[in-house]
């Protein structure tokens, strides 16, 4: 089975490697069930960054779109937290990159199912992480 990526980026694997390593693209349903994560208040603990890295890690190269979606939606509960508080403190810049990525990713799924560009995905996230229409 060959994929073809953006870019003109392909590769070629044998059937059974990629029918256990491949998923389908999300689907409209998987969409709904994405907006409801990013529009959902994520009730945040308390550990640090380095406590909570392995959970997320696993979340991250799942790839599953709701899973990203929960993690863009708590790096912006975050991101909250932290402005309502009037904090200077930001986060650590690693945890920045990391919620950046989930975001990316998330944003390139939607780009795909919807066929939008990728700015305009990521716009819509925005919106949905702001509970706007």
């Amino acid at each position: 089975m060959v994929v073809e990526f953006a870019a003109g980026l392909s590769v070629a694997l044998p059937l059974e490697q990629a029918e256990k390593q491949l998923r389908a693209p999300a689907s409209e349903s998987d969409l709904q069930r994405v907006r409801s994560a990013l529009r959902e208040e994520q009730e945040l603990g308390q550990a640090p960054w380095l406590s909570r890295q392995n959970g997320a890690r696993a979340k991250l190269s799942s790839g599953d779109p709701v899973s990203l979606a929960e993690l863009v939606s708590e790096g912006a509960s975050r991101e909250r937290l932290r402005a309502g508080k009037g904090s200077k403190a930001t986060a650590p810049e690693g945890e920045k990159r990391f919620f950046a990525e989930a975001r990316r990713r998330l944003a390139d799924e939607i780009a795909h199912v919807r066929g939008l560009d990728a700015a305009d995905a990521d716009r819509w996230i925005g919106q949905q992480l702001a509970h706007t229409k």
